[in-house]
């Protein structure tokens, strides 16, 4: 084999980036703690699992703590309400990990890019607890094995 190196990238479909805007049944698949200057939260990755967009990733970001108590205060309402959708409204929140690998329907729409105003990303809109037609659609799921996609920093 040859070190020569050649690929045309004219003849490959691609996929947007996003997804279009709807609803999904999406699997926790990272929570992590992110800290900033001002602000700490945590990210959550979420993976589509049925559908068309199967394994397609994006996430949402919650304030915990920010010097604006605005956003600290609107950022603990949604998490707190993200949390009663997967059923965990109740319990304190110790570790990131605790809310992997739930199940949880989600809204989502398409939005500029925060980088360029010329391409699209998905920015998630509302949380939904699951329904019995949910419950039927993913208990006939294939399973799949644990692991965990790797994320670089994704921008939302």
């Amino acid at each position: 084999m040859s070190d020569e190196f050649f690929f045309d990238p004219r003849g490959v479909k691609r996929d947007p980036p996003y997804v279009p805007a709807g609803q999904y049944i999406v699997v926790i698949d990272k929570a992590m703690r992110k800290e900033s200057e001002n602000a700490n939260g945590i990210k959550i990755y979420f993976k589509i699992i049925s559908g068309p967009y199967l394994d397609k990733v994006f996430g949402d970001y919650f304030n915990i703590n920010h010097s604006n108590p605005e956003a600290q205060r609107i950022g603990r309402q949604n998490f707190a309400y993200f949390l009663d959708c997967i059923d965990m409204g109740d319990k304190p929140l110790k570790y990131d990990s605790d809310i992997e690998n739930k199940i949880i329907k989600i809204e989502v729409d398409v939005i500029p890019h925060y980088k360029n105003n010329n391409d699209f990303q998905n920015k998630v809109r509302r949380y939904f607890p699951l329904n019995q037609v949910d419950l039927n659609l993913i208990k006939d799921l294939p399973k799949k094995d644990n692991n965990k996609t790797e994320y670089n920093d994704m921008p939302f």
